[in-house]
């Protein structure tokens, strides 16, 4: 157990307790439970002797700033710093702010961030350790050191300090490899939340999370708290479903963001997931936009459309949907007709003979050799709005001259070996046809030729795209590139896309590969830069 690493050792031991028998004296109860909590935690690894070891020298902040310190030279040094500040006002102050330099310096060890921390919190002068824990409760978000968290997070559980709540949850809401049942965020969110579920904890700070303080900083930071509990919840709750349901039956009325979620489970059937998935309804619902009355005409045109479908078409809706539903409707309203078997075997007999390309290959281009491509693999995976997805895009990639923009596009790609190149297939206003609009990533968005980062103003401008695409074009053949990998399935389960990846494989044609979040993917053949 990780609780109580910043104990002073050896005869520092009998100062700490005095100190901490001293602050239970303070304030009556709080602070006898403040205590009583630190207390607790520190107590976990006991009073054991420092057994020697370096001193601290005359200058504590100078065995601090020296690299070749001992730890035990350090964390004598933190003593030494506090013992000077117990002079005076003036002292503690100074003394005060040189321990919360140690607390959120990454370069120092973690028990002497700890024992900085530890000090601070049972500092009688700090009336309710309000300015400590305000400045751990805001400086939670940013620390990068897992177990740091970890420490921060159990003293917020065993004080039940629940103004740490955001913060924890933009903590959590980072990615770890450690599991999310494992995280200590998790751990204390559970002991704050009353008994309630961790998911609804969450939740509850994308509901009703308000600014953090007052002036602009605190208003992002209460906006950066509710993405990342959204963001969270993408992961807590994968479907979808918990958010639906809980939201539908608060009906209390909530600010714009709170309101766009309703507006797409009851209009459109679906919520967002993610954090940009939800950044993108909120882009789709700006009405107040210089095009504000086209989002609302075409948010209205969906809404009639999936008003219209069965049960069975509404299951697994998402909001990648909706512009292929609208485009159904308005060029293909058979389609709608049919339901999900029905759509299926359309796209299999399309499909059905077409030469395709697997991906193989070794190094970077084997991550996802071996994965199948075909829809009888994935048929049972895909809902009614995943096939009419793919039927729609199909039916896109037939547009004259699509080919010959996409090859040319691939050769300017290939031609740059900083980055991989990506755009926007998108439909025509008041025709079947499509057109493939190409964004080039920024020079601070250039990671090498094997990598795309789609850039902002491309996905500012794909709200209404039937997909987004691009290319793996390192030379005229790749084949051994054929199809998505790893680092394309992270973009589509996070962003929520209908996704190609168009990869030139002999002069002149272009293998398209359709792939989705939850890892469907299928080949859809051969694109020719040429009519034939």
């Amino acid at each position: 157990m990780v609780m109580g690493r910043g104990w002073p050792e050896g005869r520092a031991c009998s100062l700490w307790f005095a100190r901490m028998n001293k602050r239970t004296t303070f304030r009556g109860g709080m602070c006898r439970h403040l205590a009583a909590a630190v207390g607790g935690i520190l107590m976990v690894s006991g009073c054991a002797g420092s057994g020697g070891g370096q001193k601290a020298a005359a200058d504590p902040v100078a065995v601090l700033k020296t690299p070749s310190s001992t730890e035990r030279a350090q964390r004598d040094a933190v003593e030494a710093i506090w013992a000077a500040g117990q002079v005076g006002p003036q002292e503690r102050r100074t003394a005060r702010e040189r321990l919360k330099d140690l607390v959120w310096g990454p370069q120092y060890p973690l028990k002497v961030r700890v024992q900085a921390m530890d000090l601070l919190l049972l500092d009688a002068a700090d009336l309710g350790q309000s300015d400590t824990r305000n400045s751990l409760r805001l400086r939670l978000p940013l620390e990068r050191d897992e177990e740091m968290v970890r420490a921060i997070a159990e003293r917020a559980a065993a004080g039940g300090w629940k103004e740490f709540i955001p913060g924890l949850v933009r903590s959590w809401s980072r990615p770890s490899p450690r599991e999310d049942s494992q995280r200590p965020e998790r751990a204390a969110l559970a002991a704050l939340g009353g008994g309630r579920p961790v998911e609804e904890v969450v939740l509850e700070v994308f509901v009703s999370q308000g600014p953090d303080g007052s002036g602009p900083e605190a208003a992002e930071r209460g906006q950066r708290a509710r993405r990342a509990a959204w963001e969270l919840l993408g992961r807590l709750d994968a479907s979808g479903e918990m958010r639906t349901r809980a939201l539908a039956a608060n009906t209390a009325g909530g600010d714009a963001m709170v309101e766009h979620v309703r507006a797409a489970a009851r209009d459109l059937g679906c919520v967002p997931v993610t954090g940009e998935q939800l950044e993108w309804l909120e882009q789709l619902r700006d009405f107040s936009a210089a095009d504000g009355a086209a989002r609302r005409a075409w948010w209205e045109q969906v809404r009639g459309v999936v008003a219209g479908l069965s049960t069975e078409q509404r299951a697994g809706l998402a909001l990648r949907h909706a512009e292929p539903v609208r485009w159904a409707a308005e060029h293909q309203p058979t389609w709608l007709a049919m339901g999900r078997e029905q759509l299926l075997d359309e796209l299999a007999g399309r499909l059905k003979g077409r030469e395709t390309v697997e991906r193989s290959g070794t190094g970077v281009a084997a991550d996802s050799q071996g994965i199948p491509e075909s829809l009888s693999w994935w048929r049972k995976r895909m809902a009614w709005g995943d096939a009419l997805s793919v039927l729609v895009l199909d039916e896109a990639l037939k547009t004259p001259g699509l080919g010959g923009v996409l090859w040319k596009q691939s050769e300017e790609d290939r031609a740059d070996g900083s980055t991989e190149y990506g755009g926007l297939l998108e439909g025509v206003a008041g025709s079947r046809a499509a057109r493939a609009t190409l964004f080039k990533p920024r020079g601070t968005q250039r990671f090498g030729d094997e990598r795309f980062v789609a850039p902002e103003t491309m996905m500012r401008a794909g709200g209404y795209a039937l997909a987004v695409y691009h290319f793996h074009a390192q030379k005229v053949s790749n084949r051994e590139y054929a199809g998505p990998g790893p680092g394309d399935s992270e973009f589509a389960n996070n962003h929520g896309r209908n996704c190609l990846v168009v990869t030139p494989v002999g002069p002149g044609r272009l293998n398209v590969d359709f792939f989705q979040p939850g890892g469907v993917r299928l080949d859809l053949g051969l694109l020719r830069s040429t009519e034939r």
